[in-house]
């Protein structure tokens, strides 16, 4: 998969600037019979990225500069995804042994995120 396959098709919600490294990196650690989903921009903190569902994991990648971060789940070991909006959006993520809060997400995108993790789930 390129970088036009994803802009051309499953990237969502809006951004200034497309993060294109941050998507690279994401795409660079896909698995072979992994498929991305959804992709989007959004904040982990104040660090910008784009958070993407796959059919076995949802990752968020970052690369500015030289600087690269990566924070991914396995759908299996997801036990809780809600987004909440109130003065910022959030959609948080938690796992068996950790919590991320995502920030500057579209709340249609957020709610898309959910039903789709919540359909692979089943």
């Amino acid at each position: 998969m390129e970088i036009s396959d994803i802009l051309n098709g499953i990237f969502t919600g809006k951004a200034l600037i497309v993060p294109k490294k941050s998507i690279n990196l994401m795409l660079e650690s896909l698995s072979n019979n992994e498929s991305p989903i959804i992709v989007t921009p959004c904040n982990m903190g104040d660090t910008p990225g784009v958070i993407t569902l796959t059919n076995k994991r949802i990752i968020f990648t970052s690369k500015v500069l030289f600087n690269s971060i990566k924070k991914e789940f396995d759908l299996k070991n997801i036990t809780g995804i809600n987004y909440e909006s109130s003065l910022s959006n959030k959609l948080t993520i938690i796992s068996y042994n950790e919590k991320i809060v995502i920030t500057a997400i579209e709340k249609t995108t957020g709610n898309k995120i959910i039903d789709k993790f919540n359909e692979l789930k089943e």
